[in-house]
């Protein structure tokens, strides 16, 4: 600023003597001042971008001035871009033949090729955080160099997390060797994949004093051969694992384990081994024949006393139809609210003992998942009682304790996702139905059991509903008069159900004419190509309240429906923040939507997590499975 004001106030002198290129100099030395100065500034307080910008401004008024060139060069070396540092250096050496350029470019050649031991200069939190994106490198690391070696492996922060993969390993070996280096105290978390060689694994883990694991994950892939005569000595699961996994698993808080054979009398087992889990899985590896584990000798373990276990995902294979698991849980688990029954149709057993029992003694339960599906991730009320329950029909379980679970719940149930199968009429299907008032999100696919029949009489007792997800249904006149009765409905999914031409006119034109009409998210996937897509596409666009829409069909359809879709969605009234048309007949759909859409066709590429998050009220990945099954 010092140099500022002597020239505006020779600037002024010049203009009242009429010096006009005198003026005309003084004034852009004076503007050349002002640019220096604040890009000095910003520079000061490391706001670079702005920096930049005034030094462009700079170069680009000023180009004879070597100040512009070497502020660009500063500011590239204090953002560690030496190759621009040096190009903007040369081209004001080349434009003004400075030769303080010159020294800086020999300056910022020797800053980049300089080589530095990242260990060295870097505080280890840049260290952590580089490796976290790349943690299968951490092993690599060690054998760089010894001081490398000797330095990552006293970081113990880095070794919170170790996945270890034993295929074809001998019992001991050399590998043994390379593990302990990297087996610290701090050890938190940790991965497994093996093929029967666990144990040796577990003794390390005791020797190196691991005792403050939180979760561990153990697959095994061995294909094993049927001997009713082992006593569990064929995979790792024996009982010199359980000893191991005592000896370390004091303040585990999460067990997974994915295994090849079925187990039998394990739960009580690894309750009493580790008492204080809070999730426990065990998972039927998918690919490999599966056997049963021998029973397990209960006398071996210490008696089981009050457990953490929150949350259990368990398959249905038991002696006594479930009933010792589940008065298990419901004596020792109290806090339980969360349990997942996958169905292995294979030698499964019925559930319906295990499902009477715990939905009359675990009071803090909340969320049951019955067959091939995991509970889903919904945001609940606080009241006390069962909130979501999962049930695929293909388990075994009577009608009659699937009607008492729900009929229990009726008062706090929020969300019902339901797979089923063909409806068993030997009874007036009337008699079983349960009302569910406060439900607010409902998935149905294929035909309903008896305590949901008749459909159309179900939906119509479920007047909460915000969320609804229909999947390989015959959307019948009853059906379609329930759904638009539904006053609160905001999603709606119809995912390959089936209508008749009629049915379907007067569904989408019911839903466009409704006054009461909330509904904002609809998605529609057709198959087959009776159902008429270029007049319902129309239909759809008269809907007035909708803001996200996915239409998807293998049925006939023509330019000029689309057009009529566009007339009718584009009314003042129709915000779309998402559209996803698909025709088969009609690749290109979306880029003929395109100039009155282009924010909600290119939504996904704005709000990934918004996107997300609306693929899940619209139920994908729960319904794109069906088509696996």
């Amino acid at each position: 600023m010092s140099t500022i004001h002597p020239l505006l106030e020779e600037a002024l002198l010049a203009s009242k003597g009429e010096d006009y290129p005198r003026l005309d100099t003084l004034l852009r030395n004076c503007l050349h001042s002002v640019l220096e100065v604040r890009v000095s500034r910003h520079h000061k307080a490391q706001q670079l971008d702005c920096a930049m910008r005034h030094a462009n401004t700079l170069t680009q008024l000023f180009p004879d001035s070597p100040a512009g060139y070497r502020w660009q060069g500063d500011i590239y070396m204090d953002y560690c871009d030496y190759d621009n540092a040096i190009e903007a250096y040369k081209r004001g050496s080349t434009l003004t033949h400075d030769t303080q350029l010159l020294q800086r470019i020999t300056d910022a050649q020797a800053r980049r090729d300089t080589k530095l031991d990242p260990l060295q200069y870097l505080p280890a939190e840049i260290i952590l955080h580089i490796f976290s994106f790349c943690p299968e490198a951490r092993l690599t690391s060690t054998v760089v160099c010894h001081a490398w070696r000797k330095y990552l492996l006293a970081l113990e922060p880095l070794w919170h997390d170790v996945e270890l993969t034993l295929h074809r390993k001998p019992v001991s070996g050399f590998w043994q060797r390379g593990l302990s280096y990297v087996l610290k105290p701090s050890l938190q978390h940790l991965r497994l994949t093996t093929d029967s060689s666990l144990c040796p694994v577990l003794y390390m883990l005791t020797q190196a004093n691991c005792t403050h694991l939180k979760t561990i994950e153990l697959e095994d892939t061995t294909r094993y051969i049927p001997d009713l005569t082992a006593d569990g000595q064929r995979s790792f699961m024996s009982l010199q694992f359980m000893d191991g996994l005592q000896r370390i698993g004091a303040q585990l808080t999460e067990l997974h384990i994915t295994q090849t054979m079925r187990p039998r009398g394990l739960l009580p087992a690894l309750l009493a081994t580790c008492p204080r889990l809070v999730k426990l899985t065990y998972n039927l590896h998918p690919t490999v024949a599966r056997y049963t584990l021998p029973p397990w000798d209960s006398t071996c373990f210490p008696a089981l006393e009050t457990c953490d276990l929150q949350h259990l995902e368990w398959i249905n294979h038991w002696d006594d139809g479930g009933r010792a698991d589940a008065e298990l849980l419901a004596t020792h688990c109290p806090a339980l609210h969360t349990v997942w029954i996958a169905n292995f149709a294979e030698d499964g057993d019925d559930a319906s003992v295990f499902v009477d029992v715990i939905r009359a003694r675990c009071a803090n339960l909340s969320r049951v998942a019955f067959g091939m599906y995991s509970p889903t991730a919904s945001s609940y009320s606080e009241k006390q009682g069962v909130r979501s329950i999962v049930f695929d029909a293909d388990m075994e379980i009577s009608d009659r304790s699937f009607h008492n679970l729900l009929r229990t719940s009726q008062d706090t149930l929020e969300e019902l996702l339901y797979v089923g199968s063909n409806v068993n009429d030997d009874n007036d299907a009337t008699t079983m139905l349960v009302r569910l008032p406060r439900l607010r999100k409902l998935t149905l696919s294929y035909m309903t059991s008896k305590p949901l029949c008749p459909t159309h009489l179900f939906l119509s007792s479920c007047a909460a509903l915000d969320t609804l997800q229909l999947a390989y249904l015959t959307l019948t006149p009853s059906i379609i008069d329930a759904i638009l009765l539904l006053p609160y409905v905001r999603t709606l999914s119809l995912w390959h159900c089936s209508a008749p031409r009629k049915s379907a006119y007067r569904l989408f034109r019911g839903l466009a004419s409704l006054p009461h009409s909330r509904l904002q998210e609809l998605s529609v996937v057709w198959k087959g190509s009776g159902h008429y897509p270029a007049d319902l596409l129309k239909l759809v666009g008269d809907i007035r309240s909708l803001t996200h829409l996915r239409f998807h069909t293998t049925g006939p359809t023509s330019k000029t429906a689309l057009d009529g879709f566009v007339r009718s969605a584009r009314a003042p009234s129709v915000t779309f923040k998402y559209v996803d048309v698909r025709l088969a007949d009609t690749p290109d759909a979306n880029a003929i939507l395109e100039p009155a859409f282009y924010d909600a066709i290119h939504a996904a590429d704005f709000d990934a997590d918004a996107l997300a998050e609306m693929k899940d009220r619209f139920g994908d990945h729960f319904l794109s499975s069906l088509e696996t099954v």
